[in-house]
């Protein structure tokens, strides 16, 4: 539904948090940050949202290939109209810049336009009548200054081709078991490194 109750929200949240296979410390850390978060994200970004959405959305078995299939994990979806949706993947921990999140800053290890652009060639796989219009990253968590933090990207078709097209190559790789004498050019790459000490 819609109209979120704060109560009901927090509740749940405590009941998942409950069910976690962690330290009384850390569901204690984690309840703190919920009860921080969550009301405020409730207050300052639900309601921008269409009233109608799903949430934890699975998508299985889509065909790429004879031989490969993906599969995934939608956080939420918000249909704009009948056909139109925009999907949210939510990020807990600090609010990262947009430099970070698309890719542009090569110094960053955060890959979560490549995200949205998975869930983009997969959703309209599955659904060939529904298009993503926009992918927004939306963390939960306030930044230093108290403002909640959403990144929204429209993803283009050469986007997805490329995407596409690198899932394929890897795919082949993994399938024909030739990525084993493949390295990075990391020096220091642990990866690497106990490949070497397997050969």
């Amino acid at each position: 539904e819609k109209d979120f109750d704060e109560n009901s929200v927090l509740t749940t949240f405590y009941a998942y948090l409950e069910k976690e296979n962690i330290s009384d410390t850390d569901k204690k850390t984690l309840r703190i940050k919920g009860e921080k978060a969550i009301p405020g994200y409730l207050k300052e970004i639900t309601p921008s949202w269409t009233p109608k959405i799903q949430s934890e959305v699975s998508i299985r078995g889509v065909k790429l290939r004879d031989d490969l299939f993906l599969n995934g994990k939608l956080d939420l979806i918000e249909f704009l109209d009948e056909k139109t949706v925009r999907v949210h993947d939510f990020k807990t921990g600090k609010p990262k810049r947009r430099s970070q999140i698309d890719e542009s800053n090569e110094k960053s290890d955060y890959h979560y336009l490549r995200q949205l652009m998975f869930y983009k060639l997969l959703i309209e796989k599955y659904h060939p009548e529904l298009v993503m219009e926009e992918g927004v990253i939306d963390f939960v968590e306030p930044d230093d200054k108290g403002v909640y933090q959403t990144v929204a990207f429209t993803i283009t078709k050469e986007q997805i081709g490329t995407l596409e097209q690198l899932i394929l190559d890897v795919g082949t790789q993994i399938v024909n078991f030739s990525f084993w004498d493949k390295t990075c050019d990391n020096q220091d790459c642990e990866y690497c490194r106990l490949r070497s000490y397997m050969k």
